[in-house]
């Protein structure tokens, strides 16, 4: 059975803001590593990436984690999603994909756009609409 990584800046100049910070923390766990400005996610198949990402900083006000995303086809075209427990159902609709551009290795969404949800999760500091850093999927 093949595998997949997703690869993932998520928002670069959301990462430097909180490297930048004097409190401000990049935690992974679960499996997700980084690569230079990339977060690496293994498979869980199915469409589905373990490992989290948790941005924390502010003394304690801003905390943000990325986990369990998984992507797949809605109503509106492919999304991704990640799981949050204080979201109603649990998961939320992060971004809308976009068209794909496969790779020799596997596909790229190149222009991403975060959601009204996902807005939500970034505190709203980027607006729905705004587009994010490109998710790639490669195939091992």
């Amino acid at each position: 059975m093949a595998t997949s990584t997703l690869i993932w800046p998520i928002k670069r100049s959301f990462t430097t803001y909180v490297e930048r910070m004097d409190d401000g923390q990049i935690d992974l766990t679960g499996g997700a590593i980084r690569q230079a400005d990339n977060f690496l996610f293994p498979s869980a198949g199915d469409g589905r990436f373990a490992g989290s990402v948790t941005f924390s900083g502010h003394y304690g006000m801003l905390f943000l984690q990325i986990t369990e995303i998984e992507i797949g086809a809605s109503d509106r075209g492919m999304v991704l999603t990640v799981e949050d427990e204080d979201f109603t159902g649990g998961r939320r609709t992060l971004l809308d994909l976009q068209q794909p551009v496969d790779l020799f290795d596997g596909r790229s969404y190149p222009s991403p756009q975060l959601t009204t949800e996902g807005s939500e999760l970034f505190f709203e500091n980027y607006p729905a609409g705004s587009v994010f850093d490109p998710v790639r999927i490669r195939n091992e």
